[in-house]
């Protein structure tokens, strides 16, 4: 009995296929994303697959489809997660509605990065309450009303699960929003347009026994208000994600990191990108990092540290994480630094994929400015790709301006045999 289906980026065009599908009475899981079907001329399908609890139809869409599948599915009420992602055509608002109010039992939605035209008023929309969706990914929502993602947030009476990135969320609407997030578990505001004046308010915000991921990065949050922040956070002892890289973050807000991490060490993801720190401050992340004993994916690039012993001390810190999966690393990357890398990376036995990204304006180390031969720095880089050898199921390998020009390829068949994925480039 065929109950998943997966057809994505199978260039499926004939709707003769969807159609047949009918006959598939016990099939409740069916993902079509990525394929050239106009699902207005499938609606013989739709009609007829009363069982499809999930639904994922991102980018294959080429009218109003929100109309549609509230039509089909307003008799069988039966459908519980839908993904419209990536669909660039026009919705309209009162399709929208139609889609919420149709399919009451619906618990996932995902219309990232479509756009909305607004043909009825948003006091209307607002009247509108939808108590089983618990999941909504609105990130990068074109629209034409401000007023439009506050509302669209507030129809959803009981949401643990908010992905509300790259929608200019100001001050402003933070402080309309913040009763809603009680109960969030997973919250993520990243590049929008948070200030450090809102962030208070965002502190109050959170229930500590439920928050699970908090993203904030690509906003405005300076060092004072990422203390008040994190002085928020230490009660939710079911954090597992904190994503603030690529704020105003500096020594100051680093060391308020560093403490929390040593009182937080069950954090499995972490990102600091885009920080800037002295070299005490260095030190004290680098221990706080090797505390962490579960963490699984590491970001911190375009970091700007003092010096070299600074970035050594953070790197130092990465030798205790045996959980470790995916570490994403870029800063002013030397022989030195890499050496220590390859120390550091012996235990990383769970590693799979590593991105090592030097700075574009530093002086790359195979150039040998300190008058290093060339012969010295190739095998400071065979060094560091053997100690990849202990990472029993490493997979992908990214270098950006680390590796020598003119290398040959015997270096790279050390690790040639794990690798699903290389990229070697300069900027």
């Amino acid at each position: 009995m065929l109950q998943y289906l997966n057809v994505q980026n199978c260039s499926i065009h004939d709707i003769t296929f969807l159609n047949s599908l009918t006959v598939c009475t016990s099939l409740n899981t069916l993902n079509l994303g990525n394929n050239n079907i106009d699902i207005s001329q499938a609606k013989h399908f739709f009609e007829n697959s009363s069982n499809i609890h999930t639904l994922i139809l991102c980018n294959c869409l080429f009218h109003d489809s929100f109309a549609l599948l509230a039509y089909c599915y307003k008799r069988h009420r039966t459908l519980r997660t839908l993904d419209l992602s990536d669909n660039s055509t026009n919705h309209s608002l009162q399709s929208l509605v139609t889609l919420l109010s149709s399919n009451t039992g619906l618990q996932e939605l995902n219309i990232e990065n479509n756009k909305i035209a607004f043909d009825m008023r948003l006091k209307s929309f607002r009247s509108l309450k939808h108590y089983s969706l618990h999941a909504l990914n609105i990130n990068g929502i074109q629209h034409s009303k401000e007023d439009f993602i506050v509302s669209f947030i507030r129809v959803c009476i009981n949401l643990r699960k908010l992905y509300c990135s790259a929608n200019n969320i100001n001050d402003d609407q933070i402080f309309k929003l913040q009763s809603l997030f009680k109960n969030i578990q997973v919250l993520d505001l990243s590049n929008n347009l948070i200030s450090s004046s809102s962030v208070k308010t965002l502190s109050y915000s959170f229930g500590p026994k439920n928050l699970k991921t908090l993203k904030l990065s690509g906003n405005s949050i300076n060092d004072d208000s990422l203390i008040i922040l994190l002085d928020s956070l230490q009660s939710c002892y079911r954090l597992k994600c904190l994503d603030i890289g690529y704020n105003k973050i500096s020594s100051e807000g680093i060391a308020a990191l560093s403490v929390f991490f040593k009182k937080h060490p069950y954090l499995s993801h972490i990102d600091l990108s885009g920080s800037s720190m002295s070299e005490e401050s260095a030190d004290m992340l680098g221990e706080s990092l090797s505390t962490c004993l579960d963490l699984e994916v590491l970001h911190i690039n375009d970091l700007s540290v003092d010096n070299t012993a600074g970035i050594i001390s953070i790197v130092y810190g990465f030798r205790a994480l045996q959980k470790l999966q995916h570490l994403s690393f870029g800063a002013n990357i030397n022989e030195s630094v890499l050496l220590v890398l390859s120390f550091s990376l012996k235990e990383a036995c769970s590693l799979q994929k590593l991105e090592l990204i030097a700075k574009p304006n530093y002086p790359q180390f195979y150039h040998s400015p300190y008058g290093k031969t060339f012969g010295e720095s190739y095998r400071h880089m065979e060094t560091f790709l053997k100690s990849l050898q202990s990472c029993a199921i490493f997979k992908v390998l990214t270098l950006r301006s680390i590796s020598p020009v003119h290398h040959s390829n015997y270096d790279f068949e050390i690790v040639s045999d794990k690798l699903e994925s290389y990229e070697d480039y300069d900027y």
